[in-house]
């Protein structure tokens, strides 16, 4: 497996530094003819604040829609943690709480793996979409979309020793990871 970073998420401009590392995200090497340079998903476990939820569903409004709507075109996942601010219904966090297709926006909530059923942690963020965004198909309309292991899920650490961690950021990579094999075994596949 191969591996790439982009850290946005310190940037003084974190909404037009996070639309350049998805612009990076497309075209790494900076070669229009080569696509082996670009990711097979992103993993993206943070939230934009500065999108407001009540027009997070306007293009003109939220840029994201039009960015991630290329970056899914060009056959990359992208795959958001659906946020930490469970358990009341439509708590996802901006800006993934748009839908404008089965698996676009894609937020993954967290369930807790150590524990028979695995349940809903908490703190999850649940749907459904928020009002202003509801397109009146429920299917659409369910946020997150999957649930993955994100409670007590072991973890690196910067002093290269391994930790436990909880939240919706530990659950994203494993489905990130799941999106890599599939890709993988069937690289056709979209």
């Amino acid at each position: 497996a191969q591996w790439i970073a982009s850290n946005s998420l310190c940037a003084g401009a974190h909404t037009s530094a996070s639309i350049a590392s998805f612009q990076w995200a497309m075209d790494p090497d900076g070669n229009p003819a080569t696509t082996e340079d670009m990711p097979v998903a992103i993993t993206n476990s943070w939230y934009d604040l500065t999108i407001s939820a009540l027009t997070e569903c306007d293009p003109s409004v939220n840029p994201y829609i039009n960015v991630i709507s290329a970056v899914e075109a060009a056959g990359i996942a992208v795959v958001f943690s659906a946020g930490n601010e469970g358990p009341n219904p439509q708590t996802v966090t901006q800006p993934k709480n748009v839908n404008i297709g089965l698996v676009h926006f894609w937020a993954t909530g967290a369930v807790d793996g150590n524990t028979p059923g695995y349940p809903i942690a908490s703190y999850s963020s649940r749907g459904p979409v928020v009002a202003a965004c509801s397109t009146g198909v429920p299917s659409l309309d369910i946020k997150p979309e999957a649930y993955a292991p994100g409670d007590y899920v072991r973890s690196s650490t910067p002093s290269n020793t391994y930790s436990y961690y909880s939240g919706t950021s530990m659950d994203c990579p494993h489905v990130v990871g799941a999106i890599a094999l599939l890709k993988e075994a069937h690289p056709s596949k979209t």
